[in-house]
This record gives C-alpha cells, sequence and structure tokens, in this order.
C-alpha cells in the first residue's frame, strides 16, 4: 500500500491488540487468528486499522521469530479487510529497520515506530533513527511519541521535519493540550494524521481539534463499542459521542494502570470475551480477581456478555 493510500485510510479505530499466550508463555497463533477475526468482525472494516506488536502487544518481550509469527498470522487473517500496521519499536536503529523491512516482506501496510528508549535521544538521533527507517522501507511511517519510555515528547515542530520524509503520513499524538494540537494542525495536520493516544477518554474533544482518529487499547476487547463510537463521530453527534465515552469511564479506570499494568486489564477483559490470551509475560502481573470481577461488572453494564471464571466473583 503506498503511503498516501495508507494516510486516506489511518483515521477511525486504530486498535492495538494483545498477543495471546499459553499457560507456558509461548505465542498462541490459533488465538491470534480467533482474536483478529473477532475485532474484525466488530465493524473495523471502513472504520479503522489494526496494529499489533505495539506496546500492548508486548513487542518488548517478542523474539524476532515470534514477530514474524504474529504478523504473519494477523496479516493473513485479515485478508486485505482492514490495513495492518506492524510495530517495529525497538531498542537500537537496527533493531527497527530490521523489523520494518521485514514487515514490508510480509505484506505490512505499514509501521508503528518511535524513537529509541533507554537513553533519551537528541533531537538529531531522533531525525537520524527515521531517516534510516524511512530509507530501509517504501510503506508509510506512524511515528509513535512514546515519551514516557524515552523522555523526549515530539513537538509539533519535530513533528514537521519528519514529516519531510516521503513516508511519515501519521503519529500516535499523546497530548490532550487544545493549544498545541491546534499548534500541530496549523504546522503539519495537512501532511501527518493526528492519532490521540488518549483514546476513547479524549473524544469527541480530539476529533472536534483535528484529529483524525484515536488508539485504543480497549478494541482488543469491546471493539463493537469503539466501532459505535466511530460511527457517533463520523455523523456529527458530538454529544452521544461524549455519553458514550463517559459510558466507558468505569472501565476506562481499570484500564489506567501503572507500567505495563494496563495489559493485564486487556488481557482480563478479553479472557471474559471467550477468547483465550493468558496473562503478560513477567515481570507484568495478572489482573487480581476483585480486578476481574469489576472489570466483568463494567462490561456487562454495557450489555456485554462475559465469561467469569469460578471463584472471581
Amino acid at each position: 500500500m503506498h503511503p498516501q493510500q495508507l494516510k486516506a485510510a489511518l483515521r477511525g479505530v486504530i486498535a492495538t491488540p494483545v498477543v495471546p499466550t499459553g499457560p507456558d508463555g509461548a505465542v498462541n497463533l490459533r488465538s491470534v487468528e480467533q482474536l483478529t477475526e473477532f475485532i474484525i468482525g466488530a465493524g473495523l472494516p471502513g472504520n479503522g486499522v489494526l496494529i499489533p506488536l505495539s506496546t500492548t502487544g508486548e513487542f518488548f518481550s517478542m523474539s524476532d521469530a515470534e514477530f514474524e509469527a504474529v504478523l504473519e498470522t494477523t496479516i493473513g487473517t485479515s485478508r486485505g479487510r482492514v490495513p495492518v500496521l506492524a510495530g517495529t519499536n525497538h531498542m537500537d536503529t537496527a533493531g527497527s529497520v530490521k523489523r520494518a523491512k521485514r514487515a514490508e516482506a510480509l505484506g505490512a501496510a505499514g509501521v508503528l515506530v518511535g524513537p529509541t528508549f533507554y537513553f533519551k535521544p537528541s533531537r538529531d538521533e531522533v531525525l537520524d533513527h527515521f531517516r534510516r527507517i524511512s530509507d530501509a522501507i517504501g510503506i508509510g511511517i506512524m511515528v509513535y511519541d512514546n515519551s514516557f519510555a524515552t523522555q523526549l515528547h515530539l513537538d509539533p515542530a519535530l513533528l514537521a521535519d519528519l514529516a519531510e520524509l516521503p513516508n511519515v503520513i501519521g503519529t500516535k499524538y499523546p497530548t490532550v493540550d487544545a493549544g498545541e494540537m491546534d499548534h500541530f494542525m496549523a504546522l503539519v495536520g495537512d501532511r501527518v494524521n493526528l492519532l490521540s493516544m488518549h483514546g476513547e477518554g479524549n473524544e469527541p474533544a480530539a476529533r472536534l481539534r483535528g484529529a483524525a482518529g484515536f488508539v485504543t487499547v480497549i478494541s482488543t476487547f469491546v471493539p463493537e463499542l469503539d466501532v459505535r463510537l466511530e460511527t457517533l463521530l463520523r455523523a456529527g453527534d458530538y454529544a452521544g459521542a461524549a455519553a458514550l465515552s463517559r459510558s466507558l469511564r468505569p472501565i476506562l479506570d481499570l484500564v489506567d494502570r501503572d507500567g505495563g499494568g494496563y495489559i493485564a486489564t486487556v488481557k482480563a477483559g478479553t479472557n471474559l470475551r471467550g477468547i483465550e490470551v493468558g496473562v503478560p509475560r513477567p515481570p507484568i502481573q495478572p489482573l487480581p480477581a476483585p480486578d476481574v470481577a469489576r472489570l466483568a461488572a463494567a462490561m456487562e453494564a454495557l450489555g456485554i456478555e462475559t465469561r467469569v471464571p469460578a471463584g472471581v466473583r
């Protein structure tokens, strides 16, 4: 897919699923197929894209072989119904380049990638990192402002420089500041789609400021609600979208956990839908049973049927 074609499609529900694992921690490819089909079947085609192997997909714990297996399975299951971007974050530039090239070879429509992390990168290092990735692939790049890991926020001026690269077409952007969003839209909004990192909880505010879509982790287990939210936003029913956003607050509050704890909530929610995805890999801890019960109750209050394990409530 040409980067500009991806830019046109990169809007709405930006779904970032977990990677299912078994009791031994091994990737469960059968459940990858089942989960991919579940999310797409909820109405994602025409309403969003799928990004496996993001932070939610525990990219940091995936070997190269696991990365390839998950991505190949996701792309194969999607059968072209939605664009699939691959999360290609890595500790160093060479690793990101390697995974980006492999993603393109496997048929990904684009990549989601941020700056290197561990050491705080300089502005010049960020630019060099993305230039090398851009030079290595011909598919679209969605820039990930993962400032929680890099300690560096990619401000609109830096993104304007990155937008000079021919295949930078979107960004997963973390701000909720109205002034900064306006600055972004004025400086680079015609070239780079702003995808709000704050998901459902910042809608419809982000859309009203020019965001093309929202990055969501709960689309892994309640994708139909995200599709409903996107439908309201596209119809201009901002009051309805705000009401739906508020109704999701009990779920979003359970997702809002320190560190990688949110992955435990997302995996628990997906298990509650009857799709076995296991628990996060260590050291991230599983969601405690009382919180699993609270999550099930919050989902059921929104009309979502759950399969609660025996003894949880």
